[in-house]
């Protein structure tokens, strides 16, 4: 059990993706987004992480827009 608790991120590193979504995005539809401006987006949030922060990241936003 505590390996588990070891391994979870820290709950700000989603907020810390939607922070930085909203600042970008504030000023668009969120319908008119497109698949670009997510990678270009991912890519300045991610620049100089390792690659399973680069998957988290691209996974917590999946897991976003799935819900809207």
């Amino acid at each position: 059990m505590k390996n588990q608790t070891l391994n979870r991120a820290p709950s700000w590193a989603s907020w810390y993706l939607i922070d930085n979504f909203e600042e970008l995005f504030s000023d668009k539809d969120i319908k008119s987004i497109s698949s670009e401006d997510i990678f270009h987006f991912l890519a300045i949030i991610t620049e100089n992480s390792l690659k399973h922060t680069k998957r988290r990241r691209y996974s917590q936003l999946r897991a976003f827009f799935n819900f809207i």
